[in-house]
């Protein structure tokens, strides 16, 4: 498991160096799986399980989003979606956790920089309960 893991992070570094010599026809490709590559880091589909770790993710492994890999696909799909319609501003994470969604969008705007322009990530959070009312 380890092997598959470093592969994939090894990937992901090797995707990314070329994604920014690479022509029109292959950057998409390439930030493509950069991303992917990411999304499961983050949301600990490549991590080993830990028994100590605990149930917050939707798998048994450790992870920095409660989102898991699907939330962040769709995360990823709304903010492309936004960005290619020219919606302006920033991008807010309210509710960090552990800031995996906002690791995920920092790597989002290295990787489409072209769509992302000068966006920055704005991470919210109480580090409190929600208030019960």
């Amino acid at each position: 498991m380890h092997s598959l893991r470093n592969r994939c992070i090894a990937s992901a570094a090797i995707a990314f160096l070329h994604l920014r010599g690479a022509d029109a026809s292959e950057s998409s490709t390439l930030s493509d799986l950069y991303m992917e590559t990411v999304g499961s880091i983050v949301s600990g589909s490549l991590n080993i399980p830990t028994p100590k770790q605990p149930k917050m993710c939707d798998h048994d492994g450790p992870c920095l989003t409660m989102v898991g890999l699907g939330g962040l696909q769709h995360v990823r799909a709304l903010a492309l979606t936004a960005w290619r319609a020219g919606v302006p501003g920033s991008v807010l994470e309210a509710g960090v956790w552990k800031g995996g969604v906002g690791i995920y969008v920092a790597a989002m705007l290295r990787a489409y920089p072209e769509l992302a322009g000068e966006r920055k990530i704005i991470l919210a959070d109480s580090f409190q309960p929600i208030p019960k009312s």
